[in-house]
């Protein structure tokens, strides 16, 4: 390793300085806002600043090599310049280009080389799409997110009907557009949009004015995408259309920064019709890019101005130094930090799917304000919304949306100055209609005596029937607070013992009044793991779950009791456990009764080791709980106050339900009242702040922070599979009391559960260390960890079982029309499905079946059976991704398979990494079975020894394969997806010799050896005697692969 070569250097007192070769393509003068002229001193700025400040005490320095391309986005000398700097210079990294054409075929390039190609440009909304560009980091901004910056602006005023009016002969205003619309239709917005050629236009207002008459028809909104000499035209003609005065009209356009190459956007150009173009302005909302003008980005400019001059002999004079030139410097800096990075985890910056983890969802003080990185390594930028003050003619900010929140927000204290003297914003669609078409503005004659008359009667009865409603809800909701249903006679309820026994509750509560609470008999089903500590009941032919506790004193039924048990039992949601009833005689024990969980708690499941839980899985838990604790939180319950991972069951669908939450008349009574080490265990998930305020005694106060705290501490347990702080309870021995009393306490360091990052990403850890945060007031509400969890699947609500029944119902709503369209094409269906069923069964087996009749198992005296695995696959699985492991069987068995079409024989299934074929059947062969199975096996060796692992291409798979030769007996077992099974002690034994055998070998039994003997082309080893599982002693051989 090349830390341990330099460590070694060090040792012995030689200094070595390492060079990074970093590659730098940026085009050149083409008047551009960051061509090489201007943006060229910013960027040696940067890798200056990076070897001097960042890289500072290592023995790293980085070598820039300076490329330029053009005149103009020239799309072939990019991929030339990319190649030399690769293969020639050794690049580690490329920053730029920064046009999106130049940039095309760059980032496929560093896609193939996995090579960081990191930009501080090349917004177009297509390099959003990192399953193309996964190398690529884009420090600007990116133009699909123009849809939620204009979509944000939109909802904010209940704007929905608009009109985008695009520029076809301007590529960026063009490029710009269609992300726009395309964005803004996903969200359900759909602009009118109008198309137009700016160089047919020229000057002739009367062709603009034509447009704008035509898209006023649809709305009030108006969107510019041009240049700005072009968007100047169009508000000159939406003056003198007299739009500006109704006040109904606003105009937007972008503006990303001030700068010659898309036009100077203001009113003043000391020209006649500048005043049209002022008073036009007063409706007009620009979007720009939030340049953060600090005293550090002045020195910054002052410095970049200085050395253009000095060398590139380029005078900015009134020009500024922009937004786009600042993000190129950001980009060295960005990659000098993850550089530095790098060299603490010995991470190789040329792997860019290693190096570029360091870019996605880091944040750091730039130079053009504060940077945050999203999850694919692009970064969220913030913009600004700047209106005119009238008064002045200039414009200020009243609103920006920023690249953290991603969401508009009003600044404050900012007044905006609707056109046409409003105090409000337009209306998304005017009073009277867009053409004045609305019956509220079409003439009317005055009502008479007998119309009003009508309307006062019609008012009266409304009044009437508001009053009434009114009446009929406080009458309904006393009806339901007085409900007795919920209160279970005991003789409803019939204990369900271990042996299928069961007896009334009336004589179960009366044996066991001086029961102790925790020795309630465990009821299973001896099929189905139940929920542990719960007993289970049947009332009402139903199975039901009870929880009995003692009573020191009679439970009066109050208004209050009456309210709490009418809201736990409207509480009802997919993750919110089902609350039936309570027992409350005889008076010295209560029951409580709910919906049962037959997979038991989420503590159960999780210490299940045998139960496989994947990725999905654990979010599917998690989002469940998420789902189900926002249900409480939002209704009049408000509160859980006890989250844990015992109150959160798995029904046989493995969706989660909260329970053991309101009801806090009955739960208080529920709590251990001895600080037993179950005491102190129970206490682990509440947050700090409840134990100060309860000094750790029943009953807690309680509060929606707390719930939060809680749900962090059942992420770390599902995550880890274990108990609350784990990891610290094996390192330093601490029992539950000991970490209850230093939770309480709140002594820096703060006493948090530990979760390696081996099981958990960026995401997970925020959420888990922002749920613990010691200020309660700091921890998100559960709405913002739902939208947070939602990144962990691209904005998407995933659930195992309820997407499968979503599915399952939008096949059936759709059967009717998917039968009439197969019918029409039976024919072919029939074809189609005749030729899978020979993919599965053998021909004759599929004939009998298509024909109705009953397959007769089959005996054959001699056949060969060929197994085969890989060695080592478990440990290759835990190293490898789902995805890979799929791949990796897929293209081996794609392999396979295309081989034994060469032979007479027949591919009987594949279980994971296990082969199984066989010859002499279901067609007898005579002895040419052993044959075939020996020249097929050691094809398939050979083949192997050449086949290589495409995400582990220096591995050798190692293939392990067993022969045997026996009798063995043939059937179709099951009715649905038939199998064709083979049976007998023959598919054992060859089982046997493939696991008994050794890597990149083929080990056959006596039995084919001996048929392999009778044909001359086969050369055999003998091993020897070994012992077999079930076999005892055997003699077996070796198949050795013949030269070539």
């Amino acid at each position: 390793m090349l830390l341990k070569f330099l460590a070694f250097l060090s040792i012995i007192g030689v200094k070595s300085i390492t060079e990074i070769k970093v590659g730098v393509i940026i085009i050149s003068d083409y008047g551009g806002p960051y061509d090489w002229k201007k943006s060229g001193s910013a960027i040696r700025l940067a890798f200056e600043k990076v070897n001097s400040d960042i890289l500072n005490g290592t023995d790293y320095r980085v070598l820039p090599i300076e490329k330029q391309y053009g005149p103009g986005c020239d799309l072939k000398q990019t991929p030339a310049i990319a190649a030399e700097l690769y293969y020639k210079e050794n690049v580690s990294a490329i920053i730029g280009p920064g046009c999106s054409g130049a940039m095309d075929a760059v980032g496929f390039m560093g896609a193939v080389w996995n090579l960081p190609i990191i930009s501080g440009e090349s917004a177009a909304k297509r390099f959003s799409h990192k399953e193309n560009y996964p190398t690529l980091v884009r420090m600007a901004y990116c133009q699909c997110a123009l849809r939620r910056v204009f979509g944000s602006v939109l909802n904010y005023f209940n704007w929905t009907e608009l009109s985008l009016f695009v520029d076809e002969s301007n590529e960026f205003s063009s490029e710009m557009a269609n992300s726009l619309d395309h964005g803004l239709r996903e969200m359900e917005i759909y602009p009118n949009k109008v198309l137009f050629d700016s160089r047919n236009f020229k000057e002739d207002l009367n062709r603009y004015k034509k447009i704008l008459m035509e898209a006023r028809k649809r709305s009030r909104i108006f969107i510019f995408m041009a240049h700005a000499d072009i968007v100047r035209y169009f508000l000159i003609s939406c003056y003198d259309l007299g739009f500006v005065e109704t006040g109904e009209y606003v105009f937007m356009y972008a503006e990303l920064f001030e700068d010659e190459y898309w036009g100077l956007f203001n009113w003043n150009r000391s020209l006649p019709d500048d005043y049209k173009v002022r008073k036009a302005q007063e409706a007009v909302f620009k979007f720009g890019l939030k340049l953060e003008k600090s005293k550090k980005f002045e020195t910054f400019a002052e410095t970049v101005k200085r050395r253009a001059i000095q060398e590139f002999n380029y005078d900015f004079n009134n020009k500024h130094v922009n937004f786009f030139i600042g993000t190129f410097y950001e980009s060295i800096i960005l990659y000098g930090n993850a550089l530095n990075e790098s060299i603490k985890y010995d991470i190789d910056p040329r792997n860019a799917s290693a190096f570029i983890e360091l870019f996605r969802e880091t944040s750091f003080e730039g130079i053009t304000g504060p940077v945050h990185m999203n999850e694919v390594a692009d970064r969220e930028a913030t913009y600004e919304i700047s209106h005119m003050n009238p008064d002045t003619g200039e414009f200020y900010v009243i609103g920006q949306y920023s690249g953290f929140s991603l969401r508009f927000e009003r600044i404050p204290n900012t007044k905006i100055y609707w056109p046409g003297r409003r105090n409000s914003p337009p209306l998304n669609e005017p009073i009277c209609g867009y053409q004045g078409e609305a019956p509220v503005c079409q003439e009317s004659e005055p009502m008479n005596m007998t119309i009003i008359a009508l309307i006062t009667l019609f008012c009266l009865l409304l009044i009437s029937v508001i009053c009434g409603l009114a009446v009929y809800r406080k009458m309904k909701l006393e009806s339901e607070i007085s409900d007795n249903s919920w209160i279970v006679h005991t003789d409803d309820i019939h204990i369900i013992q271990n042996f299928g026994r069961s007896f009334s509750l009336k004589s179960r509560l009366s044996t066991s009044i001086h029961e102790n609470n925790d020795n309630v008999t465990l009821s299973r089903n001896s099929n189905t793991y139940a929920q542990a500590f719960i007993e289970t009941a049947k009332f009402k032919g139903n199975l039901v779950a009870i929880k009995s506790f003692p009573l020191e004193k009679k439970i009066n039924i109050t208004r209050s009791l009456r309210i709490e048990v009418k809201q736990r039992r409207l509480a009802s949601h997919n993750n919110i456990l089902k609350f039936i009833g309570t027992v409350l005689e005889p008076p010295t024990k209560a029951v409580l009764i709910h919906e049962y969980c037959k997979k038991g708690s989420l503590q159960d499941l999780l210490e299940q080791d045998n139960f496989e839980l994947d990725w999905s899985f654990k979010y599917s838990l998690m989002n469940d709980i998420v789902k189900g604790l926002q249900f409480i939180h939002n209704s009049p319950i408000g509160i859980h106050g006890n989250l844990k991972s015992p109150n959160c069951l798995i029904d046989d669908r493995f969706v989660v339900k909260l329970c053991h939450f309101g009801l806090p008349s009955f739960m208080n009574l529920c709590e251990k009242k001895e600080k037993t080490h179950a005491y102190y265990e129970a206490l682990l998930w509440s947050a700090p702040e409840i134990l100060r305020d309860s000094n750790c005694r029943y009953p807690l106060v309680i509060s929606q922070k707390g719930d939060i705290y809680s749900f962090g501490i059942i992420i770390q347990e599902i995550l880890l599979r274990g108990h609350p702080f784990l990891l610290e309870r094996e390192s330093n021995d601490l029992t539950p009391e000991t970490l209850v009393q230093r939770i309480r306490k709140g002594v820096e360091p703060l006493t948090r559960p530990e979760v390696p990052l081996d099981y958990t990403n960026k995401i997970l850890a925020n959420i888990t260390e922002s749920c613990w945060r010691e200020i309660a007031a700091e921890r998100p509400t559960i709405s913002e960890i739902k939208q947070q969890l939602r990144k962990l699947t691209g904005g998407k609500e995933v659930n195992i079982m309820d997407d499968l029944l979503k599915r399952m119902e939008q096949y059936a709503n759709n059967l009717e029309n998917i039968v009439e369209e197969r019918t029409m094409q039976l024919a072919e269906e029939k074809q189609r499905t005749d030729e899978l069923l020979l993919q599965i069964l053998p021909k004759s087996i599929a004939d009998q079946l298509k024909a109705g009749k009953t397959v007769t198992p089959e005996t054959f005296t001699s056949v060969t059976i060929y197994f085969s695995d890989i060695v080592g696959f478990t440990a290759l699985s835990a190293q490898s991704t789902p995805i890979q492991i799929v791949k990796l069987l897929n293209d081996l068995y794609t392999m396979f398979d295309e081989i034994i079409c060469e032979f007479d024989v027949y591919k009987v299934e594949t279980i994971g990494d296990a082969y199984m074929v066989a010859s002499g059947l279901p067609i007898r062969n005579g002895q040419n079975h052993a044959k075939e199975i020996a020249k097929m096996s050691l094809k398939l060796l050979s083949k192997v020894r050449s086949f290589r692992m495409e995400h582990r291409p220096d591995e050798q798979l190692k293939l392990r394969i067993g022969l045997h030769t026996g009798p063995c007996v043939t059937g179709v077992v099951g009715l649905k997806m038939p199998r064709y099974c083979l049976f007998g002690d023959t598919v054992n034994t060859a089982s046997r010799m493939e696991s008994t055998g050794e890597p990149l070998k083929i080990h056959l039994s006596s039995a084919t050896a001996d048929i392999l003997k009778t044909f001359s082309e086969f050369q055999l080893d003998c091993r020897g005697e070994i012992e077999v599982k079930g076999k005892n002693v055997m003699k077996t051989f070796w198949l050795l692969e013949q030269p070539l």
